[in-house]
């Protein structure tokens, strides 16, 4: 096992609470989705319009996230994207509007695929798979805190509008600790072969010769499939136990956080 400077610990533990607030917020779409069609006046699969908008920013930030951090930096691109993916989500807690809801979404997508590519980016190159593996553990955890966190705020009165201000809220607290401390400015781990590892960041293979290998094409093949189930029943499941199944709310998201956390043992 690896041995990491204490500087590198903290690194990677801010790194862990980036990934677990990054799905947190995904709850919104999925628990509050029935109270959020209502006030807005919206069909059901009114929903697909703000999903395909954060989709589109995923994809906006995955094409040019390599770029982005050549010119900002891995740090200062991930205090960036942290920042706007908290605004974004104070503008679900205040807008009037269903249209600029949706363009929110395409900005928190955007926001939120930059705090994915960059983490990722810099497990893997400061430390190694294992670290990543955890990263995406913690993403799981996220998921499955999400639900329950609602559930508290709609027990204290408020609705999902009092949700997304919460998520925003931990995310802005993350981005303060994130610029007072800078745990990205670099680290130096304890073991010798760490120390030898390019952290740069920096990679000077194109992204057209990535395209170009088979089992890229193979791998986005089998994330569009498995991601689009996964995400799929995440998404419908309460609104079917409540509307379709006559379940109450508390149990269904009980049963969505139950979902996601099947998913997060098993990458632990």
């Amino acid at each position: 096992m690896q041995k990491y400077s204490s500087r590198a610990i903290f690194t990677i533990s801010i790194l862990f609470v980036a990934f677990m607030l990054l799905a947190m917020p995904m709850a919104i779409t999925q628990v509050s989705w029935p109270a959020m069609r209502d006030e807005f006046g919206l069909r059901q699969d009114s929903i697909g319009l703000l999903l395909i908008m954060g989709t589109i920013g995923h994809i906006i930030s995955g094409i040019f996230n390599g770029r982005m951090m050549y010119r900002l930096g891995a740090k200062n691109l991930m205090l960036l994207s942290v920042l706007v993916y908290g605004l974004s989500l104070f503008g679900y807690w205040l807008t009037p509007s269903w249209y600029l809801l949706v363009t929110l979404g395409l900005v928190g997508g955007w926001a939120a695929g930059v705090i994915d590519a960059t983490g990722n980016t810099v497990a893997a190159a400061r430390y190694d798979e294992r670290i990543m593996n955890w990263l995406h553990g913690f993403f799981g955890l996220g998921a499955t805190i999400g639900p329950l966190v609602i559930g508290l705020v709609l027990d204290f009165g408020s609705d999902w509008r009092g949700s997304a201000f919460v998520f925003a809220s931990l995310i802005m607290l993350l981005f303060v600790v994130m610029l007072i401390f800078r745990p990205l400015d670099g680290d130096e781990s304890v073991s010798e072969e760490e120390g030898q590892k390019d952290t740069s960041e920096e990679s000077s293979v194109r992204g057209v010769e990535t395209l170009r290998q088979p089992v890229v094409w193979v791998a986005i093949l089998f994330f569009f499939v498995y991601g689009g189930i996964e995400v799929s029943i995440g998404q419908w499941a309460f609104t079917l136990f409540t509307e379709s199944r006559g379940l109450a709310e508390e149990n269904a998201r009980c049963w969505v956080s139950i979902y996601w956390g099947t998913f997060t043992a098993g990458r632990f």
